[in-house]
C-alpha cells in the first residue's frame, strides 16, 4: 500500500521495502561459500559439523526465521526446501574433507550446492509470488486462436455439445456443493453418469426450435447459416466453460470456440456492410446469475485492481452478451428521488436479462449487482471497439463481444450519480469500460554498433508472439539485486576497442557524475562523447529529486489519474543511468542472446546468478513506463511525434510477409533506443552499404498499450543524444501506405510506408512503423 511520507513538504509516496529475493539469494549463497571455505581451511576438520554450520549461516541469512524444509517425497514445486538438499550437501562436504584434492569430489560438491541454491531460489520465488501484483494480460488480445488452442479440429462443433453441457452441469453442481458445505450441510458431487443424464435433454434441435425466429433474423441480416446456428446454440451459460478452456489453452472445445469467433467476425462484417451506426452504451450486470460478466469471466470482479503495470483492465477469453434494452432500467428513480435517497422496496435496481421463456422472449430479474457499461467506439487501426449486433425479434438490441477482447476500465460512477438511457437513476455503481478486439479468422554483445544503429547481425527481431510473451517471465523472480549483477565485474569492448567493466560502471553511476566524480579521463570520453557534460557534479539523490520533480510537473499539467506511485526509485534511476552509458552493451547482449531460446532454457539462463541482468531490466522497464506517461508525443506535420532508429544492413525478404493476424511487424528483443533527431542514427550509419531508418510514429497511451517511449535525457549520461527509450519486446507494426508507391519500390514493399532517402552521403530505406508495448 502506498502512503504519504510525512517528512516531505510535497506529495510523495513511499513503499515499504522488504528484503528482496536478490538480497536473500546473496546471503544464502554467502552461507554456502562460507561453509565450504570453513571446511576446507579449518586446521581441525574433525570438529566442524558442516550441516550445523550451514544451517547457522542460513538462519543468519533469513534473520533468524526458520527455514521451511520438507521431506524428499514432497513436490519440488512448493512447500519449502527439500530436506535432502541439505543432506546431499553434507555428504558432498564429507567427501571433500576426505579427498580435498579430488576434482571429482569438488565437482560433486558444486553440483549439490547448485541444487540447493535452485531449491532456495524456487522457494523465494513462491514467497514473492504470494505478494506479486496482478499479472498483465493487456497484450494477449493480439494472439490468434491457433496460438492459444492450436488449429481448428476436423470434427464438428456438434460433437462437443454434449461434453460441453456435462461440464456446465458439473460447474453448477460444484458450486451448489460448495454452498451447501459453507452452510454446514453435507453434500457430495454428482457422478459423471448423473451429470450426463442431466445434460442429455438439452439438445441442439430443441434449442434451435425454441429460438427459430432469432435464427431467421440473423439469416436475414446476412449471417451464414452454419455460423448463425452454431452461435445461437453456443451463446449462453455454456460460454463460461468455453472461456475457461480458452484461458487454460485447452483444445477440448476448440471447434466451438472457432465457430463462435467466426460467427461474430461475420456479424461484424454484416454491420460494416449495412453501415449501421456505432451502438450506444451497452450494459450487463457485473455479478449474480449465470449471465453476469463475472460468471462468464471471474476477472471482471477484479477489474478495478490495477495490474503489475498500473493498467486497470485485462484480456477476457469469454464471449459477453450486452444489451441496450430499456427494460433493464425500469426500476430506476428520478434525479430528485435519487438525491433524496429514495431507494426503497427494490427501487433503483438493475433488471438483468436472466433467462428466456418458452417462446424465447427474455425474462428480466432485479439484481443488487453493480452494472458494467461498454462504451462503443468506431473501429480504427488498433482493431474493433464496439460490440457486434445480434439481430433479434425483441424490442431493443442484443450485442455480443467476442472472446479474446481487451477491456479497459475508464470510469466508476457512484450509485445514484449516473443516468440510465431512459433518464432514470439506479442505486448501484456503474463501471464504464472500453473494448478492443481483432476479427479472428480463424550476435555477440561486444561487437560494434551503437544503441541507435546496431549492426544487423546484432539487432535481432522476434515475432508478435514474443511481444505477447512480455518480460515478466524474466523479471518476476530475481536471483540477484541490480548491484550484485554489476559487481560481478563482467568486461566487454566498445565499438572503438575501449574495455569497460561492470563494476566500474556501477561505481560511476552511484558516485558523482562527470569529471567532478574523479573518474579516470579515459573512461569519461567514449565513442558517444563525454559523459554527463550537462550533469556534472550531480549525485544520485540529485538525479532522483530532479526527475521526480519533472514527473510531478507532468502529472499536474496533463491531469493524469495516478493509481500507482508515479515517482522513480533510486534503483530505477540507476538502471536508466547504467543503460544510457556503455552498459547498454551487456544489457542488450543478455536480452538478445536469451530472447530466442525456448522457454525452459531461457528461464534457466535468466535465473543463473553468473549471467543474469534481470533486476536491471526490471528497474529499467518500470522507469520507462513511469516516464512514458509524461513524455509528450508532441506534434509534427504528420500529426504525430516522430522518433528514429537505424539498422546497419538490410531487412530480410521474409520481414514483409504478413503473419497469421495480418501484421507485418517485428518485436525488438532488447531495450530499444530511439532519437528525436533523425540525424542521430544516421550519424552511426555506414556509407556504401545498405541501411534502414525506422521512422516511429508515436501516439498517446490507449487501451492497447503505450505508443511512445520514455525521454531519458535528464538521466542519460549523454543527454545530447535526445534519447527516447522503449522496453524489451516492443512491437513495431509497419504502417500501410495510404497512396500509390513511388517508382523503384519493390513489389513486396509497395503496400507499406517505405521510402528511399539519403542524408550526409548515406543512403537508407525509411520504413514507417507504429510502436506498442505494455
Amino acid at each position: 500500500m502506498l502512503r504519504r511520507d510525512p517528512r516531505s513538504p510535497s506529495v510523495r509516496w513511499r513503499r515499504p521495502q522488504p528484503m528482496s529475493q536478490g538480497e536473500a539469494i546473496e546471503r544464502l549463497e554467502s552461507a554456502l561459500t562460507h561453509t565450504v571455505n570453513a571446511v576446507l581451511k579449518s586446521p581441525d576438520l574433525g570438529h566442524i559439523d558442516p550441516v550445523q554450520l550451514l544451517m547457522a549461516r542460513l538462519q543468519e541469512a533469513t534473520h533468524g526465521a526458520p527455514l521451511p524444509l520438507h521431506a524428499p517425497s514432497t513436490s519440488q514445486h512448493g512447500h519449502g526446501i527439500p530436506a535432502d538438499s541439505i543432506e546431499n550437501v553434507r555428504d558432498a562436504l564429507d567427501g571433500v574433507k576426505a579427498q580435498p584434492e579430488s576434482v571429482e569430489t569438488l565437482r560433486h560438491l558444486l553440483l549439490k550446492m547448485s541444487q540447493l541454491t535452485v531449491s532456495v531460489c524456487e522457494h523465494i520465488g513462491e514467497i514473492e509470488r504470494k505478494s506479486a501484483a496482478k499479472a498483465s494480460t493487456r497484450s494477449a488480445f493480439v494472439r490468434t486462436l491457433t496460438e492459444r488452442i492450436g488449429p481448428q479440429p476436423r470434427h464438428s462443433w456438434k460433437d462437443e455439445w454434449l461434453p460441453l453441457n456435462v461440464e456446465t452441469e458439473r460447474m453448477f453442481d460444484e458450486k451448489a456443493v460448495e454452498k451447501a458445505r459453507l452452510e454446514g450441510k453435507q453434500a457430495t458431487c454428482k457422478s459423471d453418469s448423473e451429470l450426463r443424464e442431466l445434460a442429455a435433454p438439452r439438445t441442439i434441435e430443441k434449442k434451435l426450435g425454441t429460438y427459430g425466429k432469432h435464427l431467421q433474423a440473423r439469416l436475414d441480416y446476412g449471417w451464414p447459416r452454419e455460423l448463425a446456428e452454431a452461435h445461437l446454440v453456443l451463446f449462453g451459460v455454456t460460454g463460461a466453460i468455453i472461456a475457461a478452456a480458452l484461458k487454460e489453452g485447452s483444445s477440448q472445445f476448440a471447434t466451438s470456440t472457432y465457430l463462435v469467433c467466426a460467427a461474430l467476425a461475420a456479424g461484424a462484417a454484416c454491420d460494416e456492410r449495412s453501415a449501421v451506426p456505432v451502438p450506444p452504451r451497452c450494459f450487463i450486470h457485473l455479478s449474480g446469475g449465470a449471465a453476469s460478466a463475472s460468471h462468464k469471466d471471474p476477472c471482471f470482479a477484479d477489474i478495478e485492481t490495477p495490474d503489475e503495470f498500473g493498467f486497470r483492465g485485462f484480456t477476457s477469453t469469454a464471449e459477453l452478451g450486452v444489451y441496450d434494452d430499456m427494460r433493464c432500467f425500469e426500476l430506476g428513480v428520478t434525479a430528485e428521488e435519487a438525491e433524496a435517497g429514495r431507494f426503497s422496496d427494490g427501487a433503483g435496481r438493475f433488471a438483468m436479462r436472466d433467462a428466456n421463456d418458452a417462446s424465447g422472449a427474455p425474462i428480466f430479474e432485479p439484481t443488487d449487482s453493480d452494472v458494467l457499461a461498454v462504451v462503443n467506439r468506431p473501429a480504427d487501426h488498433a482493431g474493433y471497439h464496439s460490440a457486434v449486433r445480434l439481430p433479434t425479434i425483441d424490442s431493443g438490441y442484443a450485442y455480443s463481444i467476442p472472446p479474446n477482447t481487451l477491456y479497459q476500465l475508464e470510469a466508476v460512477h457512484a450509485p445514484g450519480e449516473w443516468v440510465a438511457p431512459n433518464g432514470l437513476r439506479l442505486n448501484c455503481r456503474l463501471l464504464e469500460v472500453s473494448i478492443t478486439f481483432l476479427a479472428h479468422a480463424g550476435a555477440g554483445a561486444a561487437e560494434g554498433g551503437s544503441k541507435f544503429t546496431p549492426p544487423v547481425a546484432q539487432l535481432q527481431f522476434a515475432d508478435r508472439k514474443a511481444y505477447v510473451r512480455g518480460t515478466k517471465e524474466l523479471t518476476d523472480e530475481l536471483v540477484l539485486t541490480m548491484e550484485q549483477e554489476w559487481l560481478r565485474g563482467e568486461r566487454w569492448l566498445s565499438r572503438d576497442g575501449t574495455e569497460f567493466d561492470a563494476a566500474t560502471e556501477w561505481r560511476y553511476v552511484t558516485g558523482i557524475a562527470g569529471a567532478a566524480g574523479g573518474a579516470r579521463p579515459e573512461l569519461l570520453t567514449t565513442f558517444a562523447g563525454t559523459r554527463d557534460e550537462d550533469h556534472g557534479g550531480w549525485d544520485v539523490p540529485c538525479f532522483v529529486r530532479e526527475v521526480n520533480a519533472l514527473i510531478d510537473e507532468g502529472v499536474a499539467s496533463r491531469r493524469l489519474s495516478v493509481v500507482t506511485d508515479p515517482h522513480l526509485t533510486r534503483e530505477e534511476v540507476l538502471a536508466i543511468r547504467l543503460y544510457s552509458g556503455p552498459g547498454f552493451v551487456v544489457i542488450n547482449g543478455w536480452l538478445r542472446n536469451i530472447g530466442r531460446l525456448d522457454t525452459g532454457l531461457r528461464l534457466k539462463l535468466a535465473r543463473n546468478p553468473t549471467l543474469t541482468y534481470a533486476a536491471t531490466v526490471r528497474h529499467v522497464c518500470s522507469a520507462i513506463r513511469k516516464l512514458s506517461r509524461i513524455t509528450s508525443v508532441g506534434e509534427h506535420t504528420s500529426g504525430k511525434r516522430l522518433l528514429w532508429r537505424g539498422i546497419a544492413g538490410e531487412l530480410d525478404d521474409k520481414f514483409w510477409l504478413p503473419d497469421s493476424q495480418g501484421f507485418v511487424c517485428a518485436t525488438e528483443l532488447g531495450l530499444m533506443s530511439t532519437s528525436t533527431a533523425e540525424s542521430t542514427p544516421v550519424d552511426y550509419m555506414t556509407k556504401d552499404s545498405p541501411n534502414v531508418l525506422l521512422q516511429l510514429e508515436t501516439a498517446a497511451e490507449d487501451p492497447t498499450g503505450f505508443h511512445c517511449g520514455a525521454d531519458i535525457s535528464m538521466l542519460s549520461q549523454f543527454s545530447h543524444e535526445s534519447e527516447v527509450l522503449f522496453p524489451p519486446l516492443t512491437m513495431l507494426t509497419v504502417n500501410r501506405r495510404k497512396g500509390k508507391a513511388p517508382p523503384g519500390v519493390p513489389a513486396r514493399e509497395q503496400p507499406w510506408e517505405v521510402e528511399y532517402g539519403e542524408l550526409d552521403g548515406k543512403e537508407f530505406k525509411r520504413v514507417s512503423v507504429s510502436p506498442v508495448f505494455v
